[in-house]
């Protein structure tokens, strides 16, 4: 009885593996077309890699080449700043796909690029800006502003500032950005008092003014300070205390006497200002000055806008004299940095036979 249950129970058992088909040799070698695999797949490629290309074409509105700038706004180009992000050493593989935040002091590096780096090729670019600029005494008031935030007009104010100084043109910074002022910030002097106190009576002109013994006794290391790179040729004044109504404070009677004194005591003046599409304060500096200069970042901003921006000013009557393409990268217009050479000679004292 259990050997009949033992080949039940073998009888019932299922193999793990069996035979469907057996394999045979083939009789010939099979070919998988690999040519035509290849080709099906080139053809392929191109037509997404064209789709792609035209959707990004059509949803990038700004600007990337400095013949469409200048057809676009019928205004010059007065210089072409090289983007100035790689002079911060970012350590790690990460910071260069993810940068953090900058601080404090790698921001004051980069608006401060002419002083720490004279000889860089950012520097020449703004003292190319500052050749075409023509300074005189009939052009010596300038606006410097952006049709968006974020566009670095405090970074070129700043570093054009720098230029103009290391000419020996004295040189007066006026932080009439009374909405997110970074003058004072920039250079470590004390923001009070400044524009805002100047324009309200409390104080006058000489007493808000800030120059380069502020800078010494700030935030700036000494050793900095005192690098031949023209700061004791700059005057600053800063914003001041923030008010609640800065439009209406800029649109005082005050302004026009304030424009008249430094124009009598500087060789050049540069106003800070909010953006121009934001705000209004712009549109109330620029009819008082010689000259507006637009910042416009390639490949962040739209073309409308800047155009928008160009309109604003021209319907309260500035003067629009260029622009000034910031944050340039390789790819977008080539700049080639001019090395510099220098040359010694070797002296040596003649031997008897000479």
């Amino acid at each position: 009885e259990k050997l009949e249950q033992a080949r039940i129970t073998e009888a019932e058992k299922v193999g793990d593996v069996s035979i469907v088909d057996p394999a045979v040799m083939p009789s010939s070698p099979i070919n998988p077309k690999s040519n035509l695999g290849i080709l099906v797949g080139a053809f392929m490629g191109l037509i997404i890699g064209g789709v792609l290309s035209f959707v990004m074409e059509t949803l990038d509105t700004s600007i990337g080449r400095i013949e469409d700038v200048e057809s676009i706004t019928k205004l010059p180009v007065l210089g072409v700043v090289p983007s100035i992000e790689p002079e911060v050493k970012r350590k790690g593989i990460l910071a260069k796909f993810f940068p953090p935040e900058k601080s404090e002091e790698e921001e004051r590096f980069l608006r401060l690029l002419v002083h720490y780096k004279p000889a860089s090729p950012v520097a020449e670019a703004f003292r190319n800006i500052r050749t075409n600029l023509k300074i005189s005494e009939v052009r010596k008031l300038f606006l410097i502003t952006s049709a968006q935030p974020q566009e670095g007009k405090t970074t070129i104010l700043t570093n054009l500032a720098l230029a103009t100084a290391q000419e020996g043109l004295r040189t007066l910074l006026v932080g009439s950005d009374l909405r997110r002022p970074a003058l004072a910030k920039t250079f470590g002097v004390p923001k009070e008092p400044g524009l805002s106190e100047v324009l309200s009576g409390t104080v006058d002109l000489a007493s808000a003014l800030k120059n380069v013994t502020d800078i010494i006794l700030g935030e700036m290391e000494i050793e900095e300070v005192l690098k031949p790179s023209g700061l004791g040729n700059i005057s600053i004044l800063p914003a001041g205390t923030l008010p609640s109504n800065p439009a209406e404070l800029l649109a005082s009677k005050s302004l026009s006497s304030l424009i008249e004194e430094v124009r009598r005591e500087f060789d050049v003046v540069f106003f800070d200002s909010p953006p121009v599409l934001p705000v209004t304060d712009a549109s109330l500096l620029a009819p008082f000055l010689d000259g507006v200069i637009l910042c416009y970042e390639i490949g962040r901003t739209a073309r409308d806008a800047l155009l928008r921006s160009k309109i604003q000013l021209d319907s309260v009557g500035a003067n629009i004299i260029g622009t000034i393409l910031n944050h340039t990268k390789p790819q977008t217009e080539p700049l080639e940095p001019y090395p510099y050479y220098y040359r010694c000679l070797l002296y040596t004292s003649p031997s008897p036979r000479d």
